[in-house]
């Protein structure tokens, strides 16, 4: 009889956005994903998280272009929505923008002022001494290892009456998690839901909290 992946006192891994207990949501051979008993993040079991050389060799192969028409059309909620609430004037921040970024690129084209940070690309960590009237998330919180970390940054850097756009895939009980695409890339690490954004929101004491279709906003 083969024996199982893990112990049981070894699969037990508290949840690295609110630090509470946590079970097994889905098991294969490739992945185990557990899921917080308080704020329901489904993430990824710390033993098949990919060291930070293999992530970024998985980055590398991600085929960026920020003229790509279609991935522009994928990005306008985002840019739609700081068009019509933010001027160029306005700070904005991509963080993670990766090695090009298509709604920055939209940004610019308008003659706002956007900056992009991104640990691996773009590591200007003095970007990360300023604050922001919005900072976009685009298709970059479900790559976050430490989603406590991260989100007490991204709470920091944001001015009062600011914003932050999160776009992701959110999880809701509908979907057939074995099969869904979503969890298959292995930079895929946390796996957020409208309890699991609402979570946020109210521990943060964002002010406003909306979901529209893949955009999440938390505006201070």
């Amino acid at each position: 009889m083969a024996k199982p992946i893990f112990q049981p006192k070894i699969m037990n891994q508290s949840c690295p956005l609110c630090n509470s207990v946590s079970s097994v949501f889905f098991e294969s051979h490739k992945q185990i994903f557990l899921q917080c008993s308080c704020c329901s993040l489904i993430f990824l079991h710390r033993n098949f998280l990919l060291t930070s050389t293999q992530e970024f060799e998985r980055y590398q192969l991600h085929e960026n272009n920020a003229l790509d028409k279609g991935y522009q059309q994928f990005v306008k909620p985002l840019a739609n929505y700081i068009f019509s609430n933010f001027l160029p004037s306005h700070a904005g921040l991509d963080f993670g923008s990766g090695k090009d970024s298509s709604i920055s690129y939209l940004l610019k084209q308008q003659s706002y002022n956007i900056v992009q940070y991104d640990p691996f690309f773009k590591p200007y960590n003095e970007l990360l001494t300023y604050s922001y009237d919005y900072i976009i998330c685009c298709e970059v919180i479900e790559h976050f290892y430490n989603p406590v970390k991260e989100f007490t940054l991204l709470y920091s850097l944001l001015k009062n009456n600011g914003t932050i756009l999160c776009m992701t895939d959110l999880y809701n009980p509908s979907i057939d998690f074995g099969a869904w695409y979503y969890k298959n890339d292995p930079t895929h690490v946390s796996i957020f839901s409208k309890k699991t954004c609402e979570w946020i929101a109210h521990t943060y004491g964002f002010t406003h909290f909306e979901i529209q279709n893949r955009v999440i906003l938390f505006s201070k």
